[in-house]
């Protein structure tokens, strides 16, 4: 958890620091981390969101104060809950449509079939270029390849994030449960403190992922 968290801040932190917009219809948004030093306050980061027509927040609990900056900002929320939380949220109707047992006892894409619920999933191309630099070139990675890198079958990918995307496809397609909706809930790339991680290759990813936000994978064309 903290290691996202921490890649959250990074992206706030290219956001304020470049000139990085996310403009007209929306389905990106912008995790919300507060693991760090220094932060701006609840207030200070809600205000930045709308200067930067940021729609959509995910907070990884309910922090009060957050959520009291939030109030009236028409931003919507993806909140998350600690696991030290989960069995009471599930222990009775009042609290969730969903019965605490098969929270526990079902598989959990079956669990979200039956709440017709997304399936949300973490997809970071850095870690693959950065544990397989032999493989993954720096390019594929970035949005920036000119041609296409790996072809499957009748499908081409020019990035690695099509690629890591149709794989839980098709994941899911073998499971019987490809009905289940999938949500990209988090990607970014690191800006300092490792190989490739610097303040340009985290602004390019950036900016070409909010751009292909618009296209679809090749396996769900």
């Amino acid at each position: 958890m903290a290691t996202t968290q921490m890649a959250a801040i990074m992206i706030l932190r290219l956001l304020v620091d470049s000139s990085i917009d996310i403009a007209g219809p929306q389905s990106i948004g912008v995790c919300y981390g507060m693991l760090g030093n220094n932060l701006p306050n609840h207030w200070e980061v809600i205000q930045l969101y709308k200067s930067r027509n940021i729609g959509r927040l995910r907070l990884y609990d309910p922090n009060h104060g957050a959520l009291q900056a939030l109030r009236g900002s028409n931003i919507e929320v993806m909140l998350g809950l600690p696991n030290s939380d989960v069995e009471h949220i599930a222990s009775g109707m009042e609290h969730a449509k969903w019965n605490g047992a098969r929270w526990f006892t079902d598989p959990i894409v079956g669990f979200l079939r039956d709440t017709y619920a997304p399936l949300l999933v973490n997809i970071y191309p850095y870690f693959s270029y950065f544990g397989n630099t032999g493989q993954i070139s720096l390019p594929y990675a970035l949005f920036t390849a000119p041609n296409i890198v790996v072809q499957d079958g009748s499908r081409q990918y020019r990035n690695s994030f099509d690629a890591m995307l149709d794989s839980v496809y098709t994941g899911m397609d073998r499971s019987g449960e490809g009905s289940v909706g999938i949500v990209v809930s988090e990607s970014g790339w690191p800006s300092a403190g490792a190989f490739g991680a610097t303040t340009d290759n985290a602004t390019t990813y950036l900016r070409n992922l909010i751009q292909h936000e618009k296209k679809c994978s090749p396996r769900k064309p």
